[in-house]
């Protein structure tokens, strides 16, 4: 990936964030929601935002759903990035902590010591 992606799939993260905090007003994107990674296409067509969600009631594809009905909001606040291209927004459920956390539950379950050996 170029130097140049990379600058801007940390300014479209900081600024997505920044708008969903601050300026989105949709009920299910409540609890703790965060931007953990864009992955912008080369071509800058398109952009992958992948958000954590803590501590929300909402399911999963609810919160997927308010995003989506948002994209067009979070898009426009992308235009002052003076880009040529702004790119389309999909959002993914970044699920990399749970795997994590399950991963690690299977290696402590693994390491308990064993009596009588």
């Amino acid at each position: 990936m170029s130097r140049r992606v990379e600058r801007i799939n940390s300014i479209i993260k900081s600024r997505i964030s920044q708008s969903i905090s601050q300026e989105v007003n949709d009920p299910r994107l409540s609890g703790l929601l965060t931007v953990t990674s864009v992955e912008t296409s080369p071509d800058l067509k398109k952009a992958k935002v992948y958000v954590s969600v803590i501590a929300s009631e909402v399911p999963a594809e609810e919160i997927l759903n308010g995003l989506a009905s948002s994209s067009r909001f979070l898009k426009r606040g992308l235009e002052e990035l003076f880009l040529k291209k702004i790119p389309e927004l999909e959002f993914l459920i970044d699920d990399s902590i749970e795997r994590a956390d399950r991963l690690t539950s299977i290696l402590n379950q693994n390491r308990t010591p064993k009596i009588g050996t």
